[in-house]
């Protein structure tokens, strides 16, 4: 049965396994069904004798590479950072099947049965039409569901996630767009539109941001499609040259999200105080950091901490969007934060209270995040033109005039 959700979207808990033995079964076959994929090779392997026992390079120095069950893939996972380069990490040590999607159009109206792939339980790896390119990549385009900072690992998407990956442009920022999955239950791409888009854990649309394509040099088959089909053009990236410098400088990695305007929803895990969110401006990037939105600045009681043990948060999870907000003064319009739903109970470290003054608690869904009583100032006006344009002030004003709320009950505070 499919849980909708109120954005219109197939939730992952709509997909989760049924039955182990049958989740089993399905990786067997996905694993004799794709292992004729070409592997791309981590290297030789030296056979050495040490008496009656023969080990290899790889069994005395273990390879970096893990091999995915289904594929002859090697991926990195030693040795990355994880979200500055969009390398994938000891998260991939995971026994999920890699399925190939071959990447042959990204436009919805192009799509055929042959786009049609089964990603349950597994993770997707992009394949170039016309077969590997003649220099193979030792970091493959793995495209996995989510990042948990728990663990640290990319989890595959989840049971039943069958359907079309597709472009999804952005209606007003050009570099706004991203690559969605809409879950269909059949092959026929002419059933398309009775398909929903594929929700993130979190209840917001799960997106792999063009930005994050243009940049990561992982995903150069993405970057070709995209050429392809002229989604972005060499004047296009001539006109804007610094928004891709900036994803790279920024380190902006296939789940970062991206915030184009006002009242697009993100969600905002409190246990991951390094968590990035990216605004898009005409030009450049802005970047939206936890410490700002949630903490006072620094002071002398806490000027000793790093950010990590000033951060006094353990758990949280919540979503939020931007909106412009007027004060009382004249011509002082800013951007600032408003939680719409708390989706996880927050809690604090008991011994980070007393030095750390944070957001005003219990935290209340339909209000502005604020510091001992004063909005949190995200940017101000005029620094973020696609968010905070004219046009868009006076749409967000009418919508903020005309929004029917819905009553949502407030979450307490949970202190570990």
């Amino acid at each position: 049965m499919q849980v909708l959700t109120r954005t219109g979207g197939l939730h992952a808990s709509a997909l989760r396994r049924t039955a182990t033995g049958r989740a089993g079964c399905n990786s067997l076959v996905r694993r004799r069904r794709y292992a004729q994929v070409a592997s791309f090779s981590s290297g030789p392997t030296t056979t050495r004798h040490s008496g009656n026992a023969t080990t290899t390079d790889e069994e005395r120095h273990p390879s970096p590479y893990f091999k995915s069950p289904g594929l002859g893939v090697s991926v990195d996972v030693h040795n990355n950072q994880a979200g500055q380069s969009g390398d994938v990490t000891t998260g991939d040590i995971d026994p999920s099947p890699l399925v190939p999607w071959t990447l042959r159009t990204l436009f919805r109206h192009k799509l055929t049965a042959e786009d049609y792939v089964d990603l349950s339980d597994a993770h997707a790896i992009a394949v170039h039409p016309n077969g590997p390119a003649a220099s193979v990549s030792q970091k493959p385009p793995v495209i996995s569901y989510g990042w948990r900072v728990t663990g640290e690992r990319y989890t595959p998407f989840p049971v039943n996630t069958r359907g079309f990956f597709y472009y999804h442009p952005h209606p007003r920022s050009p570099f706004g767009g991203s690559i969605r999955f809409r879950v269909a239950q059949t092959a026929d791409p002419t059933r398309f539109p009775e398909g929903q888009d594929l929700l993130n854990e979190y209840g917001t649309t799960w997106e792999f941001p063009l930005l994050a394509a243009l940049h990561l040099d992982r995903y150069s088959v993405l970057r070709d499609a995209i050429s392809r089909c002229a989604i972005v053009t060499p004047k296009l990236l001539a006109k804007h040259p610094m928004l891709v410098k900036s994803a790279r400088g920024w380190y902006l990695d296939a789940h970062t999200q991206c915030v184009n305007e006002a009242r697009e929803p993100f969600y905002v895990d409190l246990a991951d105080w390094k968590q990035k969110i990216i605004v898009p401006g005409d030009y450049d990037l802005s970047l939206l950091r936890l410490k700002y939105l949630f903490l006072r600045p620094r002071t002398e009681l806490d000027a000793h901490l790093s950010d990590g043990a000033r951060w006094p948060f353990t758990g949280g999870r919540l979503l939020c969007r931007l909106e412009v907000h007027e004060r009382h003064e004249p011509h002082r319009k800013l951007v600032a934060v408003r939680v719409l739903r708390i989706l996880e109970p927050v809690r604090l470290r008991h011994e980070s209270l007393r030095e750390v003054v944070t957001a005003g608690f219990p935290l209340t869904p339909g209000k502005l995040l604020a510091v001992k009583g004063s909005v949190v100032a995200v940017h101000r006006l005029g620094k973020l033109p696609h968010l905070v344009s004219d046009t868009l002030i006076e749409r967000d004003a009418k919508r903020s005039q005309d929004a029917r709320r819905t009553t949502l009950e407030p979450d307490g505070i949970i202190c570990a």
